[in-house]
């Protein structure tokens, strides 16, 4: 799968009001592709939605 084109959808889907998994698929390809400032803005945003969520918690510990 092309991390770019992922991601490229994904972002498209935030249109409006997102939901908390697209922010979770965007922070992590984000994290995967080593922008830490994009992937901590959405996975922020994730943890927003879902305080409790222990995957986007998970990623959140993996933002350098």
């Amino acid at each position: 799968c092309n991390l770019e084109e992922a991601r490229a959808q994904r972002e498209r889907g935030l249109q409006g009001q997102a939901p908390g998994d697209l922010h979770l698929a965007l922070g992590y390809i984000a994290l995967e592709q080593g922008d830490a400032q994009l992937a901590e803005q959405h996975l922020r945003a994730a943890l927003h939605r879902w305080p409790n969520d222990g995957t986007a918690q998970e990623f959140m510990e993996r933002v350098p």
